[in-house]
């Protein structure tokens, strides 16, 4: 009995310990996979329009890295919505299994603890 709990009070202390950076991973995740779902390329930010298409350091006017981004994008999936739709759907769903297949792993390589 007393090593039953002595493993429940480390399991305790260690789910405490780490509850914080889990919240943290969490809210990330949270966070990014909003970001996918309601992606639009032309919300992208660019430095070379933040800086009005001059280089910073030498002062003379550089292309619109946009431009160039868009019409990759146009040849690779058709089109900026075609792009725009894997993004949303496609890749956030992706990263969505990604990121929780670890977290249901630990889940589950926990549960023999917990029933013991």
């Amino acid at each position: 009995a007393k090593q039953v709990a002595g493993i429940f009070f480390g399991l305790m202390l260690i789910a405490v310990a780490t509850d914080g950076s889990i919240r943290a991973q969490v809210k990330s995740f949270r966070d990014l996979e909003g970001q996918l779902r309601t992606f639009r390329i032309k919300d992208a930010q660019s430095s070379c329009c933040s800086n009005g298409h001059v280089d910073p350091l030498s002062k003379e006017a550089i292309p619109c890295d946009r431009d160039v981004l868009i019409s990759s994008v146009d040849i690779w999936f058709g089109s900026a919505g075609s792009f725009e739709d894997y993004v949303q759907a496609t890749l956030r769903q992706h990263v969505s299994m990604k990121v929780m297949m670890p977290y249901r792993y630990m889940l589950f390589s926990t549960t023999p603890f917990v029933l013991s």
